[in-house]
């Protein structure tokens, strides 16, 4: 049969695929629209709800914002793939195109984000969840035990979709993007090692809280008085062990206790052994390296000697650590006292604890007794850390921990090196990391055998003059002030004078001083005040001079010895030279120096001046932040020093 005219039925057949083309694509429009809209109102959303700061955002109100968003941008992602690959097409024409070939990476990194985010919360929900009354009577850390043993295959598939987000990451350019967003991908890039960290450690967290074995951790109290290489003296010495979450053992006592010496014990470094007459290196000195996991290694192993206690990681903190927890949980109300314990008065309690009741001068019970505080005021703050089962307080002392780690007041060493690696890899695990650049490290160990620290106030002047980029070199001038202001008599003996703790204090200091740089660095010129034989224990002078050695994990170190009586100001001066490294070619005409600075952990903070000289006809590039020219060819940063440090500089050919 024949077809009545086929030019209509042609016709008509093209009109209804353009009506179904025009109506798919119409719908594929409102379906991408309708999906960017809801991501739209949950961003608004989000922003008004962490307005007054992200502690605000309750727990179920993050699950179900990370939730939403997660599903809407797998929806886009999955809208847009029909169109990803003309988009690629498109993206070597300028500006237009250039937006246009982002748009898929953009995207597939936010939906992996959010789904990383939407497993994290989900992983974690349980534990602020009221769902399971058996769940929710259990103590803070076995709930977060059991909570993070369940939530593993979860923890797991968030840290997938973090590989999957860097991998998006690597393929977007900034530099082609609107301001507001090149802003908001610098700041998540800030933030990311610490958030795959994070999530990474999620999953290993039972084993380290006692999964499968009791999980004991050797505890350092280090008295930041009386400075050491990791924060202090380690005036106290215990063990926290750890059982599926629970705390099933707890004490810390006297560091001297620990001492046997019958025990094979090996001689102390060289320095311990010339300045302070120790024939044997115990375990109240272990923490001589400032390099924190060395330092933690070497105190197990000494701890392990004299006790046969072994320990599956080490944490060491000062009093700055004790009054920050206490400002995170809350004030501590103890036997016999008359007022709660505070941040503000804890160190005061502490030092007035120490010392003997008036009028009844030293005793063996006295000695005994001495430190019991730190075991009370330990136990007290743990069971108030317990207690912190709100979310806003849980992320208050998340908080509080971070800072203080960031600091040096609270330090951390796993033994398992998976947990370990996690720490190195966010830079908390204070380790001596010299990198490929310049580097500084300041070191004071007290070896007075008092508490002068408490007095001492610190400055650090350094000088880099890279005039001839090939041959750069350094000047460092370290100011030490004793603001003590009793007159006494720089005598260097053992003794516990009067018997109160600002006796301990207002003494001369004597301090035994390193400076780590990069390899290579050699020692040109030095100014140091020498010290008479009599006023050391040993009774042999310190000329002056100043030492120069290899140092740990690939460093150069110059030391020496200071004596400052109270109320005296004394300078160190030290000129050498630097390796080329420390200033490399950018490949444009100009170079890149970098400036590693790490601060001693103990310390509050010091001043630190850094001032480097440009090369003739060079200036600094407007991307290197925080400089300040004080002459054409010398740019100074400065700040007070509470953490470690990276400065860049990027100097090019002046215009």
């Amino acid at each position: 049969m024949k077809m009545k005219n086929p030019r209509k039925y042609t016709t008509y057949i093209l009109l209804v695929l353009v009506i179904l083309a025009y109506s798919m694509t119409a719908a594929w429009l409102g379906y991408l629209g309708w999906h960017t809209t809801q991501l739209l109102r949950l961003a608004f959303q989000a922003q008004q709800t962490v307005q007054g700061g992200v502690e605000n955002l309750k727990p179920d109100q993050a699950q179900d914002l990370l939730h939403r968003a997660s599903q809407h941008l797998s929806a886009l992602d999955g809208g847009l793939k029909l169109i990803y690959p003309q988009l690629r097409l498109v993206s070597a024409l300028p500006v237009v195109g250039e937006i246009a070939g982002q748009v898929q990476p953009l995207i597939q990194f936010a939906a992996f984000l959010a789904q990383a985010g939407d497993q994290t919360i989900a992983g974690l929900a349980p534990f602020w969840s009221s769902g399971d009354p058996t769940l929710a009577a259990k103590p803070a850390p076995e709930r977060l035990f059991l909570v993070l043993k369940a939530g593993r295959a979860r923890f797991d598939t968030a840290s997938q979709a973090l590989d999957q987000a860097s991998q998006a990451r690597r393929q977007i350019a900034p530099q082609v993007l609107p301001e507001r967003l090149r802003s908001l991908i610098a700041q998540i890039d800030r933030g990311y090692p610490l958030l795959q960290s994070g999530v990474s450690f999620l999953a290993l967290a039972p084993d380290l809280m006692g999964d499968s074995r009791p999980a004991p951790y050797l505890v350092l109290a280090q008295n930041r008085d009386e400075l050491r290489a990791t924060g202090g003296f380690i005036s106290g010495l215990g063990v926290v062990s750890l059982e599926q979450g629970r705390i099933a053992g707890f004490q810390i006592g006297d560091s001297y206790t620990v001492d046997d010496y019958s025990k094979p014990y090996p001689p102390p470094p060289e320095p311990i052994q010339r300045l302070m007459l120790a024939g044997y290196w115990v375990t109240r000195d272990g923490n001589w390296s400032p390099d924190f996991p060395s330092a933690a290694k070497q105190v197990q192993a000494l701890y392990t000697l004299s006790t046969g206690v072994e320990t599956q990681g080490v944490i060491a903190f000062d009093q700055a650590a004790v009054g920050g927890l206490i400002a995170a949980t809350g004030p501590i109300s103890l036997p016999d006292m008359p007022e709660p314990v505070t941040a503000k008065n804890v160190e005061s309690i502490m030092q007035q604890s120490w010392e003997p009741e008036p009028g009844s001068g030293f005793s063996e019970e006295w000695w005994r007794g001495r430190k019991d505080f730190m075991g009370v005021l330990g136990k007290a703050l743990i069971e108030n850390i317990l207690h912190s089962q709100e979310p806003k307080a849980l992320l208050s002392l998340g908080k509080a921990v971070v800072d203080l780690v960031e600091t040096g007041h609270l330090l951390v060493y796993f033994n398992q090196p998976e947990a370990q690696d996690l720490l190195e890899s966010i830079g908390l695990a204070h380790r001596l990391e010299p990198g490929t650049g310049d580097y500084l490290m300041v070191v004071d160990s007290n070896f007075g055998f008092n508490k002068t620290d408490a007095l001492i106030q610190r400055s650090i002047h350094y000088r880099v003059d890279l005039s001839d980029p090939a041959h750069p070199s350094a000047r460092l001038a370290l100011g030490y002030t004793h603001t003590g202001q009793k007159d006494v008599a720089c005598v260097h003996e053992a003794s516990y004078g009067t018997g109160t703790y600002s006796d301990l204090e207002e003494r001369c200091y004597w301090d035994y001083w390193r400076v780590y740089t990069p390899t290579g660095s050699a020692l040109t010129a030095a100014q140091a005040k020498p010290v008479p034989g009599e006023q050391l224990l040993g009774g042999t002078a310190w000329p002056g001079v100043v030492e120069s050695y290899p140092g740990e994990d690939g460093t150069q170190v110059f030391a020496g010895v200071l004596l400052l009586p109270t109320r005296a100001q004394e300078k160190i001066r030290l000129e050498y030279a630097l390796p080329g490294t420390v200033v490399v070619p950018d490949g444009s005409g100009g170079w890149r120096y970098t400036l590693r600075v790490q601060k001693q952990p103990g310390i509050g903070s010091s001043a630190i001046q850094v001032e480097v000289i440009l090369p003739e006809g060079y200036a600094i590039s407007s991307g290197s932040q925080g400089w300040k020219q004080s002459s054409p060819s010398s740019w100074i940063w400065s700040a007070q020093l509470d953490r470690d440090q990276v400065l860049e500089l990027s100097i090019a050919p002046a215009p």
